[in-house]
């Protein structure tokens, strides 16, 4: 295996693992029956997609103004950003949709961030 190879399969890899909707942080426990619980992870899962936001947009005005081709190294780092942003909205989903089975009230604050465009 030559190193263009090695390194695809572990771009492969790290893609698989930041999109994976199954992979937790530690303390999460989806089968809680809390509704506490549920709302703390719906703020932790709000604030980590506000962050992610933020970030994805600063890279992209950032290499919007570079003169890079369009496919060089920094294409897989964003692809990999991506696919975390979609794990982290599927998760925020997965704790507002457990919060409103465990108590009808809704979420007061902490709600999702506003819309943005959508995420490849």
């Amino acid at each position: 295996m030559d190193v263009v190879e090695g390194v695809q399969e572990r771009d492969a890899a790290n893609l698989r693992w930041a999109a994976d909707r199954n992979r937790l942080l530690p303390g999460e426990r989806p089968q809680t029956v809390y509704s506490e619980d549920a709302e703390h992870w719906v703020r932790v899962y709000t604030d980590l997609l506000t962050f992610n936001l933020e970030m994805m947009d600063v890279i992209e005005r950032r290499l919007a103004a570079q003169p890079v081709a369009g496919d060089g190294p920094e294409h897989s780092d964003r692809d990999l950003l991506h696919a975390h942003v979609r794990r982290l909205r599927w998760r925020l989903s997965f704790w507002q949709r457990r919060h409103a089975q465990l108590n009808p009230r809704p979420l007061v604050a902490g709600g999702p961030p506003p819309a943005t465009p959508a995420v490849p």
